[in-house]
Order: C-alpha cells, then sequence, then structure tokens
C-alpha cells in the first residue's frame, strides 16, 4: 500500500513539472509574439 502512494505521489510530482514547463514555454511564445 505505501509503496502505491508513494508511486502516485511521484508521479503527481512528475505531471506537476511537466505543467509548469508548459506553462513557461507557453508564457514565453506570448511574450516573444
Amino acid at each position: 500500500m505505501p509503496s502505491s502512494l508513494l508511486f502516485e505521489s511521484q508521479t503527481s510530482r512528475i505531471i506537476k513539472s511537466g505543467l509548469k514547463s508548459l506553462n513557461l514555454i507557453k508564457a514565453s511564445s506570448e511574450f516573444t509574439a
């Protein structure tokens, strides 16, 4: 059970970092445009 919770936390962390990078790319593209 704890292993699955750890996996979920790692997955959510990766997804959050990915969304953050996507937002940064979108913001930078809008800024340059």
